[in-house]
């Protein structure tokens, strides 16, 4: 009598491709020692991504991380460097005898929108190559004929500064004189 239809409403996740996004799936008081696992569509065994080993436990495997918070009743998947391709749904399953348990969640991977500086900006004795990418960056340094000319009587020494946003990655260049020869290349971090 009255029934409505309900509808069940599907948690989408945004990221950034580049970046990373968290996938939170809460579950009931039953369930807060047993295996949890995450899976794309059709979520057949072949298509488990990761899954728990012990609750409160992170457990790691390519991009992607996985963690049971007991105390929150939740489960928690990140994953890292996302790919347009990653957008779809997925499934957070909970492994129980006979069938199991799954929440449908959906994942949009956005395109990321870079806008690099093509001009560096000179402060001081430092140069910047910044840009405005919101997770992930890849900015080639141009150099001025300062950089390129011998002889000068008083020659201004810059560092390029390359920037990135936290959880994004940035591609650092360096660059050498073709005339000199340098057996092997290495980067470190002062001293």
């Amino acid at each position: 009598m009255g029934l409505a239809a309900q509808k069940k409403t599907v948690a989408v996740f945004t990221g950034t491709e580049g970046g990373s996004v968290e996938i939170n799936c809460s579950y009931r008081d039953s369930y807060l020692y047993s295996k949890h696992y995450f899976c794309r569509a059709p979520c057949r065994y072949s298509d488990v991504l990761i899954e728990t080993q012990k609750a409160d436990i992170v457990v790691s495997k390519g991009r992607y991380s996985i963690i049971n918070t007991v105390n929150a009743q939740s489960v928690s998947v990140t994953i890292k460097n996302l790919r347009l391709t990653d957008s779809g749904v997925y499934y957070c399953g909970v492994d129980q005898w006979g069938s199991d348990t799954l929440t449908k969640v959906e994942i949009s991977v956005k395109k990321a929108q870079v806008n690099l500086s093509t001009t560096p900006q000179t402060t001081g004795s430092t140069e910047t190559f910044s840009t405005t990418n919101e997770l992930s960056t890849t900015a080639k340094p141009t150099w001025s004929s300062a950089h390129i000319l011998m002889g000068l009587a008083v020659q201004q020494k810059t560092v390029p500064v390359f920037t990135g946003t936290e959880g994004g990655s940035v591609e650092i260049y360096c660059r050498y004189r073709d005339f000199i020869p340098i057996p092997k290349h290495y980067f470190c971090r002062a001293p």
